[in-house]
C-alpha cells in the first residue's frame, strides 16, 4: 500500500523527498520505476543537490552551459580525485645592487602527493605583472573550464598600485603547467582590492592607491561580466576598504568585511551585496558589526554556511590572531579558535576537504610569517603544515599574499 502511494505522488512532491536523500541513494531510486526515473532525472532537484552539497565550495554556482545534475557530478568527481589545490599568489622582492629592489610574482600551489601527503610547487616565471597584495578568486568550478583570476596589486620596489589584471587555466595549473591568459585592465589601479566571483561576472571591492598606511581608500567597484571586454563600474561600498576580507556566500550574497578606510581610520563595520541583477540596483547593505576592526583580514565562506574572518588588524602595527565567525542565518559574530601566529594580508581558503586553510601574512615582529595551517571543523583543531620557502638568497618571499582554492 505504502509502495502504491509513493508511485502515485507527483513528480514535484517526490523531487522534494529525494533532495533528503544522498546523490549516491538517489541515483539507486532510480531503477525503481519510470516515475521514479522521471524524479531523478529532474534538473530541480539537482539544482537542490548542487546547492546543498557544493555551492559553499563553487559560491558561483552550477554552469549554466549544461545541467545542474552535470555540474554536481563535475565537482562531485574533482572533489574524491582532489583535483583541486590551495593557491597562494605572493610578490617576490629581490634585494639588488647599489640597495636597489626589484619586484616579481610567484605563484605557490598546495597539493597531496600519491602517498596522500601535502606538498608545496612553486612557479616564480610565470608571466604574471610583478606585485604584492594582488585581489584573487576562483571562477568557474563546476565547469571544465575554471580558472583563477588576479586582479590589481601593488609594485613594492616602483611603490605604484597596479590595474593589471589575469586569468590562469586552474586545470593546467593543477597538471603543473599553468597557462597564463591577459584579461582587461582594471579602470584604476588597484592595491589590495577584494575580489569575488558570482555565476554572471567577477567583482572586484575597494582597494586602495597604495599598500600602505597613507593611502587612499577607495569605496568604488568593479565588475567584469563573463565574456566582457573591460571592467563596469559597480554599486560603491558605503565606506571606503582598502585590504578588506571579501566573499561570496552560498545564497549569493557578497560579504565585504572590515578594511582601511582612509585617515588613519580602521573599519569593524561590515556590508554585503545581494549579486542578483536586482540586488545589484539596490547596493550594498550594512551588516552584524565585528567586535573590532580587522584591515587586512582573510574572509572565507564555509561549510558549516558561516562567513569565517581571520586574522587582521584595528591599526598600522599589531596584527591580529583571533578569529571571528558570522551565521547569516543568527545574525552575530562569535569567536572561533585562535590562529597559530598573529598575521594580516594573508592567504586562506576553506579546501575540498572541509579545512580552512592559512599561508603566510604580515606581523610587527616578523615582514612575513612563513607559515601553513588548516584547522579541522570537526574538532575546531590547527594543525601545522608544510612552508612553501623561506627568506635566502636576498629575496623576501610572499609579502602581502593572496590565496583561494583551485578546483
Amino acid at each position: 500500500a505504502d509502495r502504491m502511494l509513493w508511485t502515485q505522488l507527483p513528480k514535484e512532491l517526490k523531487v522534494l523527498c529525494f533532495r533528503l536523500l544522498s546523490s549516491e541513494n538517489i541515483l539507486q531510486c532510480s531503477c525503481a520505476c519510470r516515475a521514479d526515473a522521471l524524479a531523478v532525472d529532474a534538473e530541480e532537484l539537482w539544482a537542490l543537490l548542487f546547492h546543498r552539497d557544493w555551492k559553499w565550495l563553487c559560491t558561483d554556482g552550477p554552469c549554466l552551459k549544461s545541467s545542474a545534475r552535470q555540474s554536481h557530478r563535475r565537482v562531485a568527481r574533482k572533489v574524491q580525485e582532489f583535483q583541486a589545490a590551495f593557491v597562494v599568489l605572493g610578490g617576490c622582492v629581490r634585494r639588488g645592487v647599489e640597495g636597489r629592489h626589484r619586484d616579481g610574482s610567484v605563484l605557490s600551489v598546495l597539493t597531496p602527493d600519491r602517498g596522500k601527503l601535502l606538498s608545496w610547487r612553486s612557479f616564480g616565471t610565470l608571466p604574471l605583472a610583478s606585485r604584492c597584495a594582488a585581489g584573487v578568486c576562483s571562477s568557474g568550478s563546476s565547469t571544465t573550464s575554471g580558472r583563477m583570476v588576479v586582479a590589481g596589486g601593488f609594485d613594492f620596489s616602483e611603490e605604484v598600485a597596479l590595474a593589471s589584471c589575469e586569468a590562469i587555466s586552474i586545470s593546467g595549473l593543477l597538471s603543473g603547467q599553468p597557462v597564463v591568459e591577459a584579461c582587461p585592465s582594471l579602470q584604476r589601479p588597484r592595491a589590495c582590492p577584494g575580489l569575488a566571483a558570482s555565476a554572471q561576472a567577477v567583482l572586484a571591492v575597494g582597494g586602495g592607491s597604495s599598500m600602505f598606511t597613507a593611502a587612499e581608500a577607495f569605496s568604488s567597484v568593479e565588475v567584469l561580466p563573463l565574456g566582457a571586454q573591460q571592467w563596469l563600474a559597480g554599486p560603491s561600498l558605503k565606506k571606503p576598504r582598502c585590504a578588506a576580507g571579501v566573499c561570496v556566500t552560498d545564497s549569493g550574497h557578497a560579504f565585504a568585511v572590515s578594511g582601511y578606510a582612509g585617515n588613519e581610520m580602521y573599519e569593524a563595520s561590515v556590508e554585503w551585496l545581494d549579486l542578483s541583477s536586482e540586488g545589484l540596483r539596490n547596493g550594498w547593505h550594512f551588516g552584524p558589526q565585528l567586535s573590532q576592526a580587522r584591515a587586512g583580514c582573510a574572509a572565507c565562506f564555509g561549510p558549516d554556511g558561516c562567513v569565517w574572518v581571520l586574522g587582521g588588524g584595528c591599526d598600522e602595527s599589531a596584527s591580529l590572531d583571533t578569529v571571528e565567525r558570522l551565521d547569516p542565518r543568527v545574525g552575530r559574530w562569535q569567536e572561533a579558535p585562535i590562529m597559530p601566529g598573529r598575521r594580516r594580508c594573508f592567504a586562506a581558503s576553506f579546501g575540498v576537504d572541509r579545512k580552512l586553510y592559512i599561508y603566510g601574512g604580515w606581523n610587527r615582529e616578523r615582514w612575513h610569517e612563513d607559515s601553513a595551517a588548516r584547522l579541522d571543523l570537526r574538532n575546531l583543531c590547527w594543525e601545522t603544515l608544510p612552508s612553501p620557502m623561506g627568506e635566502a638568497d636576498s629575496i623576501i618571499p610572499y609579502h602581502f599574499v593572496s590565496g583561494c582554492t583551485a578546483l
